[in-house]
């Protein structure tokens, strides 16, 4: 398989690649740059940052979709205080999406109590899923210009305004790289260069910003350099390029599958009004010829309506 020969000037390599976050922000010494990231996410949310972590699993999870293998990237971390951080990244909307991802975070949550502990406060640690998407997770316009959002367990007031918290030890971290560079693209909000989230999505959107754009925020945050030369290693080594184009290579063939289903849908669809459309002229006694220069169908179809 041929290389493209890459440099510190010069690349073209997908940073949502799942292998290739994983070689990026999952392994041993890549913590700093995974701290970053999800000290990005706290700082934008007003939660307290992490000084050390510990990564304790860092996997690529394969399910089932459609007839192909659609990779989910799961990182887990500890910090100093023993509180837990997943860092997930999903690139394809399912239907079970939110369920799913609420179902996750709840049975590692349970899965860290240890039978028999007394549930107060200081016996239970802080799980926070940080969600990297690059889809919506809500249609709502009243959130269209919100990439980074955070998810409580919470009251609903009377005036629906936020109240109290019932528990800060789930949270829920959307990080929607689609909306930002949506903004981005309509100048509903403004690059903020000295801001670190904003940073890090220009890193992961780095496909639909020019290059030296991409290139500033490198020279800028130091973690992101560190990933950004990683991910130059990784690429140019046969053995990981071959497993990063194997990814690559799935989610392009899902793709394909979602643009077929599409389209075969668009043509039943027109197949359908064709046919109500005949049966309606029928109705109306307009002669079998015009009902078929007008949809297509054959005259023995326009007969069996």
């Amino acid at each position: 398989m041929k290389l493209e020969k890459t440099n510190q000037n010069t690349w073209n390599y997908n940073p949502l690649n799942d292998f290739l976050f994983k070689k990026t922000f999952g392994e041993e010494g890549c913590e700093e740059q995974l701290k970053g990231l999800i000290n990005a996410n706290l700082k934008a949310n007003k939660e307290s940052l992490v000084k050390m972590i510990e990564i304790l699993e860092s996997k690529i999870i394969m399910p089932e979709i459609q007839g192909l293998k659609i990779s989910i990237l799961d990182l887990k971390v500890k910090d100093e205080n023993k509180n837990i951080y997943i860092i997930e990244m999903q690139q394809f909307k399912t239907p079970d999406f939110k369920l799913n991802k609420l179902h996750y975070l709840t049975s590692e949550f349970s899965r860290s109590i240890k039978k028999g502990t007394l549930l107060i406060p200081e016996n239970v640690n802080k799980h926070t899923l940080i969600l990297i998407t690059t889809f919506k997770i809500s249609k709502s316009k009243k959130y269209k210009q919100k990439f980074n959002r955070k998810f409580n367990i919470m009251e609903n007031t009377d005036n629906n305004t936020q109240g109290e918290v019932y528990t800060d030890k789930l949270k829920i971290i959307n990080l929607d790289l689609k909306t930002y560079i949506q903004n981005i693209k309509t100048s509903d909000i403004q690059i903020e260069y000295n801001n670190e989230l904003h940073q890090w999505l220009i890193y992961l959107n780095q496909e639909h910003f020019n290059k030296k754009i991409v290139k500033k925020v490198i020279k800028m945050n130091s973690q992101i350099k560190n990933v950004h030369d990683r991910a130059i290693e990784v690429i140019r080594t046969p053995e990981e390029y071959r497993e990063y184009e194997r990814i690559e290579q799935i989610k392009r063939e899902y793709l394909g599958h979602i643009h077929y289903t599409k389209e075969e849908g668009m043509k039943l669809g027109k197949e359908e009004e064709k046919i109500e459309n005949a049966r309606k002229m029928k109705e109306d006694n307009i002669p079998y010829e015009k009902i078929r220069q007008y949809t297509g169908l054959s005259i023995e179809e326009i007969k069996n309506i």
